[in-house]
């Protein structure tokens, strides 16, 4: 029996010791690679913002997540001659910045296929390399030879894009001295996911269709800022506010393989200087609400120069004059200037936070605009705009606000003598009495202190 039970275990220890082992499988890591903008020629020499661009861009967007994702930069020119803060005299002409960066882009996706071709690979480019990973985009969609298969790409602040991306706009017309060319848009039928976001009124990637409207043509020059403003500040944008307007379905539109994110702005570029006036001056108290006043007015007539209703993924170059239905932009500006009557009052009761800043502004519900503008049978797609107040809402007057309504809406003076004469004068000897009753309840109600009593005022 004993040995029996020898045999038995042996038999035992050997099937376990033969038996394959069985390893779950791993994931597949995800390697990013990233490129900045002008200026910026290599993103890991730049701080933080490798980090940034992964936390801000690819993990809420890419399957380049926060615990699996390999960042690699890719170097480029980042130069647009002759312009100094971006190489100036000595700096590389854009067109051969770009052409560079496709060369250098393509390397480093070639690299990334001979190590694992099976690896996804996401790519991000950020204003002058978002044109270098259109090109290459277009590159692997009519030749996938040799390059991953799986591919994403993010892309903030694009010039390419298809409707409001400036080389879009002008495409294919060339600056020959600057050789600056109009290159068109980032396709959106080549089976990558690709997530194009903007921030409303961005010189570079949301320019007017309608250039001759001068107060959206100035909207976007005064708000040249906002293009180079993504990570840094995010346009006055927490990161917990960017994350939810960019998640925002209101916010987004689909054509292709492409989602297009468009942020709206806080505040409109065009007042910017009268808003910085005000803060220079000390005067915030008359700027913010004037300011406020004109900003709701403004944005219809900012956005008159524009196109939204045909969609972002769509191309559309510069045009001269939109069509427009005068009931709707009467209706707009109606309900504008009503909305800037609100936003005023509101700004002029609004304490400033800190001596000689304006006061903040509640945080703009993201809506869809509306435009006057015409776009026949075209679905509107949603866009962003600024708050409006609900038409509804009761507003709770205080008593003091009460009282002069009273007296605005008809009490006239006469009237008011009229009461004054109904009322009985009083007694002098009865307010004496009154007087002395509050003395001495003053005196009984005062609290026994050890410290001196001071003197009163003369």
């Amino acid at each position: 029996m004993a040995g029996r039970r020898v045999l038995t275990a042996l038999a035992t220890v050997a099937a376990l010791t033969l038996a394959p082992v069985v390893t779950p499988p791993t994931a597949t890591a995800v390697s990013a690679l990233v490129m900045g903008g002008t200026d910026q020629p290599d993103p890991e020499k730049l701080g933080d913002y490798l980090p940034d661009v992964h936390t801000t861009f690819l993990d809420p967007f890419t399957a380049c997540s926060a615990t699996d994702c390999d960042l690699t930069g890719v170097v480029y020119p980042a130069e647009f001659w002759p312009f100094p803060q971006w190489g100036g005299l000595e700096g590389q002409k854009y067109d051969r910045s770009v052409a560079e960066g496709v060369v250098n882009l393509e390397a480093a996706l070639r690299r990334q296929y001979l190590e694992d071709p099976d690896e996804p690979v996401v790519l991000f480019g950020a204003s002058q390399s978002a044109t270098v990973v259109t090109f290459v985009k277009r590159k692997l969609a009519t030749h996938p030879e040799g390059m991953p298969a799986q591919v994403q790409i993010v892309l903030i602040g694009n010039p390419n894009r298809p409707n409001g991306g400036l080389l879009a706009r002008f495409a294919p017309l060339t600056i020959p001295v600057l050789e600056f060319t109009g290159s068109g848009g980032t396709p959106t039928d080549a089976g990558m996911p690709t997530t194009d976001i903007a921030f409303q009124y961005d010189i570079a990637a949301d320019f007017p269709k309608y250039p001759l409207n001068l107060f959206a043509l100035l909207n976007s020059i005064i708000g040249i800022d906002i293009h180079g403003d993504y990570l840094l500040n995010r346009n006055g944008y927490t990161e917990a506010e960017l994350q939810a307007a960019m998640q925002d379905p209101a916010n987004q539109q689909i054509h292709g393989d492409t989602t297009y994110i468009t942020i709206p702005t806080k505040r409109l570029p065009l007042l910017a200087p009268l808003r910085q006036l005000g803060v220079d001056h000390n005067a915030t108290a008359v700027t913010e609400p004037l300011a406020a006043l004109m900003e709701p007015t403004l944005r219809v007539l900012v956005e008159l120069g524009y196109d939204r209703g045909a969609g972002y993924g769509r191309a559309s170059g510069f045009g001269l004059l939109p069509r427009v239905d005068p009931v709707r932009l009467t209706t707009d500006l109606v309900t504008a200037v009503s909305t800037g009557l609100r936003d005023a009052r509101a700004a002029a009761v609004a304490p400033s936070s800190r001596q000689g800043e304006p006061p903040r502004e509640p945080e703009p519900k993201v809506q869809q605009m509306s435009s006057a503008a015409d776009h026949s049978d075209v679905e509107p797609a949603p866009v962003p705009e600024r708050d409006r107040r609900r038409q509804s809402e009761p507003e709770v007057a205080d008593d003091a606000d009460e009282t002069d309504d009273t007296t605005d809406e008809g009490t006239t003076q006469d009237e008011d003598d009229s009461e004054d004469a109904s009322v009985d004068e009083p007694d002098p000897s009865d307010a004496s009495d009154a007087e002395d009753e509050a003395d001495a309840e003053d005196e009984a109600d005062e609290p026994a202190s050890d410290a001196p009593a001071e003197p009163a005022a003369a």
